[in-house]
Order: structure tokens, then C-alpha cells, then sequence
């Protein structure tokens, strides 16, 4: 689990829609496969954003993005 001293809150709207593309598919296919599409939890997750019910965070120690309940 990430630190959230080291974390830095991404605003998704500040993201190209390329690099949000990238970002949601990058979270999606993490971990265990589904048996939804990767189109479709794109699609959830992008909603769950839109929503306010996740937030993007940027690890800055692991470099990587992940996502936190609002």
C-alpha cells in the first residue's frame, strides 16, 4: 500500500485523454484477470471517477498511479 506522506492527488480532468486512456487501462489489467472486458472496466472505472467515488494518486517513491476511495 502506498504512503500517503510520498502521494501527490491527480486531478483525471487535468489528464490528456490519451494518458487517461492509458491510466485507466494500466489499473484495469493490474492483478488477477476478470471476466469483464478491459473496455468495460475502463468505462466502470472511468465513471467511478466521474462520480467521485475514487480518486488517481501518484506515488512518488514507486512511481506508479493508483487509486484511493473518496
Amino acid at each position: 500500500m502506498s504512503d500517503p506522506e510520498r502521494s501527490i492527488a491527480i486531478d483525471w480532468r487535468d489528464l490528456s485523454s490519451e494518458a487517461l486512456d492509458n491510466v485507466l487501462q494500466d489499473l484495469v489489467t493490474r492483478g488477477e484477470p476478470d471476466e469483464i472486458d478491459i473496455e468495460t472496466r475502463c468505462r466502470q472505472l472511468l465513471s467511478a471517477l466521474k462520480a467521485g467515488k475514487v480518486c488517481l494518486y501518484f506515488d512518488q517513491l514507486e512511481e506508479t498511479i493508483f487509486l484511493r476511495n473518496a
